[in-house]
């Protein structure tokens, strides 16, 4: 199973996000909110020794309800630490991958 702590967090008034994760075989599911449109997103994650697994930008994204799905069966079991980026701040969480 796949499981994330809940994090609810505010950037500058135009981002806000409960992120947390759904278990699913394979997958992790990331929700979060846009209070407002935003640019520039970065969507990182890293295993615990801080390597880089996956990397996203996103140019743009709508005001509203979004998920991110990440395809987790090929990553080895652990913690993974990720973050969602903006210009104007940044949430952090993290990831218990378990096969």
């Amino acid at each position: 199973f796949f499981s994330s702590r809940r994090r609810h967090t505010r950037l500058q008034g135009d981002w806000s996000s409960d992120v947390c994760s759904s278990d699913l075989s394979d997958k992790t599911v990331l929700d979060y909110y846009a209070a407002a449109p935003l640019a520039g997103i970065r969507f990182t994650v890293k295993d615990a020794r801080g390597r880089i697994v996956l990397q996203q930008d996103y140019p743009t994204l709508s005001k509203g309800n979004h998920r991110l799905v990440l395809e987790t069966q090929s990553w080895t079991q652990g913690i993974y630490f990720y973050s969602f980026s903006t210009a104007r701040g940044r949430i952090d969480g993290k990831i218990l991958v378990q096969h």
